[in-house]
């Protein structure tokens, strides 16, 4: 069963964060430190950003085809050899199967409409479904992490926005805001932070509004 996509029939679910004492837990933790999510004006902009970011070849839906020209797009950027290729097309086939398509048995032929995708994201957001984010984020953060150091450096990055075709004159200011103590690496602390925080933050003023570049209005 998809982790995301089947939230039809799953209830509502925030509950408070307990004391933590690792790192590790902490992330973990981050999903639940936001409150419900209301589908504010700010929220839904960073939204549609999102799903038009996904949305590489720009058809109003997320395919399998979409997932498959982010892998081609960052394999022509960083100039990957066969093997470094072939790993990050399964990174992004499993994310597309088992996160996003809402029915694996059949993630070749799904097609999810903007205006779908968006409904789907806030009820998940706001069910059990909360913990998966973080899972999910963590695998996209191997598969911009192309060598395996742990650590996303800045061509790296400007290759993820290559990938969901985004200008990469914006990638620079972006990881400027995920590199919080200017070592010139993003950690997966990093990533998790900032991207959990975009998905789940309704805040106009947060630093990581920008997550996926400019917002659309």
């Amino acid at each position: 069963m998809s982790r995301l996509l089947r939230i039809t029939q799953l209830r509502p679910h925030l509950r408070l964060v307990q004391p933590f004492s690792t790192e590790a837990e902490r992330l973990h933790e981050l999903p639940f430190k936001y409150p419900e999510v209301k589908g504010s004006p700010i929220w839904m902009e960073k939204m549609r950003t999102w799903f038009f970011r996904q949305d590489v070849d720009r058809d109003g839906y997320l395919s399998k085809g979409d997932f498959e020209q982010q892998a081609r797009r960052i394999t022509e950027f960083m100039k990957l050899n066969d093997e470094q290729a072939k790993k990050l097309m399964d990174n992004r086939m499993h994310i597309w199967k088992y996160y996003v398509s809402g029915d694996p048995d059949n993630s070749d032929t799904v097609k999810i409409p903007d205006v779908e995708g968006k409904r789907r994201f806030l009820l998940a957001v706001n069910s059990t479904l909360r913990q998966s984010f973080f899972e999910t984020f963590s695998i996209h953060f191997d598969g911009i992490d192309l060598n395996n150091d742990g650590e996303i450096s800045q061509e790296e990055h400007a290759a993820f926005f290559y990938g969901y075709n985004i200008p990469t004159e914006f990638s620079p200011e972006v990881f400027k805001t995920l590199d919080t103590n200017n070592d010139g690496h993003v950690s997966r602390e990093q990533f998790l932070t900032a991207y959990l925080d975009f998905i789940f933050s309704e805040d106009p003023d947060s630093k990581h509004v920008h997550f996926c570049g400019p917002l659309l209005k």
